[in-house]
């Protein structure tokens, strides 16, 4: 069917019929401006064929071919502009080109349409605050890598002995001087809670530990010493402590060894650390500030001895916090344990910590014949005696054969527990398999590991989000309007509403459910360098 436009021009314009990226205005007016600046040709009165959706303008195709839009107004049945691709010119006669074109229904109905709550697939958030935006993203990834500033806390990370260290020996019983003069007012058996028969001596060196091994062992009480092992300082720096010199006497010299007690009452002793929130990724900083959460961007805390836990920077308020809490027993048992970890507290979090590798159990030697001789001299003189008192009762009932066995067999098998007991080595106390390999290392500690993915996938997915935005997955109204330059947005089944033919709201529909770029400024059409800040 013919009829006859009153006015249609034809522009040059960016938009292309995919319809995957439109401008945006925010009114007609200023719509109707942009447009009315990129006429290139202006004709009235033209033949229109509304079933082929063409015009036949007065030019040459080669005249008008650089042109790719059009927009055209019929004054006598309404004022409402319409706008329109070119999809193709094809040659009349001289001087007469037939133009097709199709509707563009984004920029017609751009004002005549209400975009109402749909699901939101993907979009341009309007709030990038940092663990705001967290959904999955299903992009690669690639290794992650350590970004440095790896932070060793709460334990024994420096120096194994006076620094950082006590040397602990747990004993049954207390001697000499030791139980003499001992300071502790609190004698109820439990530390930090637990019950223990032992008691615990503190020393800072190496050399007091040996003189005191040897003192138990001049006094014959070697298994008194049940255990030896490191405690980390911080356990024990507190107003708990008691430290005083003690003086003895062995093999006719004095030495003063200072020895460290703890009130076996004591609480707990807790040590804390904190770590920034990192800024950038691999050295890359990020536009876009999903890029500094999970799976992008996170941390481990490591017991270094086998056990490594996985922490979300966006899961603690502020920069993450550890308190390291551990008892004192053999070995130490310590917990490092998020403080301000998914809004809660430590006790909240207690399950989302972290054991702590154990200390060493230390090693430790006596002399065994020695040990065994002091120990059994009061047996073997006995032994000795009734065997020879049992060899002078069988004489004098005539059974001189029964005497002699008896002496024999008696006075052997003293030599014999003499002659295997000389030849035993010297025993070793102690559990010599714990942390004691971290320890050596100067890494029996927990060690907090930044972790991200590389600064080439980084910047990947960077450019990525720059152009599509985040993941949403939710029923919202889309945003709009709330960038610098542009934004993106793709439904599901959206749900729009509005004055507008059928087919025309159908090409809408899906142009929203494919994805959709709007741009604020056609200069900057397509340009995915310039800056796109939250408005």
């Amino acid at each position: 069917m013919a009829t006859n436009i009153s006015k249609v021009y034809l522009l040059t314009t960016p938009l292309e019929d995919d319809m995957k990226n439109t401008l945006y205005f925010s009114n007609s007016s200023a719509q109707h401006s942009y447009f009315e600046s990129m006429i290139g040709k202006t004709y009235t009165n033209v033949s229109y064929q509304s079933d082929t959706r063409t015009f036949r303008c007065r030019d040459e195709v080669d005249t008008i071919r650089q042109y790719n839009y059009i927009m055209w107004q019929n004054p006598a049945f309404s004022n409402k502009w319409f706008y329109g691709f070119i999809t193709k010119m094809v040659y009349v006669s001289n001087g007469y080109t037939d133009v097709y074109f199709d509707v563009d229904p984004l920029q017609t109905y751009m004002f005549d349409i209400t975009i109402n709550a749909s699901f939101v697939e993907r979009e341009h958030t309007n709030n990038d605050t940092v663990g705001l935006n967290t959904l999955d993203e299903n992009v690669a990834l690639g290794e992650f890598v350590f970004n440095g500033g790896a932070v060793d806390f709460g334990g024994t990370y420096n120096n194994k002995e006076a620094e950082e260290s006590y040397i602990c020996m747990g004993v049954t019983e207390l001697i000499g001087p030791l139980k003499d003069n001992n300071p502790l007012t609190n004698n109820t058996p439990y530390y930090s809670g637990i019950f223990s028969g032992l008691k615990y001596m503190f020393f800072t060196n190496f050399d007091a530990v040996n003189k005191i091994i040897n003192y138990y062992v001049a006094n014959k009480t070697t298994d008194a010493i049940q255990t030896i092992f490191y405690v980390p300082k911080f356990y024990l720096d507190n107003s708990t402590v008691r430290t005083q010199a003690y003086e003895f006497e062995q093999d006719g010299q004095t030495s003063y060894i200072l020895v460290s007690w703890v009130e076996p009452s004591m609480n707990p002793r807790y040590t804390s650390a904190s770590f920034s929130r990192p800024s950038t990724v691999n050295g890359y900083s990020p536009r876009n500030a999903k890029l500094l959460t999970y799976p992008y961007n996170f941390f481990t805390i490591t017991n270094n001895n086998g056990a490594e836990y996985e922490y979300r920077y966006e899961d603690f308020s502020g920069g993450p916090n550890f308190q390291v809490a551990s008892s004192l027993s053999p070995s130490m048992c310590m917990k490092a344990v998020p403080t301000n970890h998914k809004s809660g507290n430590t006790n909240n979090s207690w399950g989302e910590g972290i054991m702590g590798g154990k200390t060493p159990q230390c090693s430790w030697v006596t002399d065994y014949y020695t040990n065994w001789l002091t120990q059994n001299a009061v047996n073997i003189g006995l032994e000795a005696g009734l065997g020879i008192a049992g060899a002078g009762a069988s004489l004098a009932t005539g059974n001189p054969v029964g005497a002699g066995m008896s002496l024999v067999s008696t006075v052997g098998n003293i030599i014999a527990e003499h002659r295997r007991a000389s030849m035993v080595a010297d025993q070793v106390h102690g559990n010599i398999n714990s942390g004691d390999v971290s320890f050596s290392k100067n890494k029996l500690c927990f060690t907090y590991l930044p972790k991200s993915i590389k600064a080439e996938y980084a910047r990947i997915i960077d450019d990525y989000f720059d152009m599509f935005g985040y993941q949403t997955n939710r029923v919202k109204v889309p945003n709009k309007n709330h960038r610098l330059n542009w934004w993106f947005t793709k439904t599901v089944n959206a749900n729009i509403t509005g004055n507008v033919p059928n087919d025309m709201m159908n090409k809408i529909k899906e142009a929203y459910n494919n994805g959709l770029t709007f741009w604020k400024n056609p200069s900057n059409f397509l340009n995915y360098g310039v800056s796109n800040g939250i408005v």
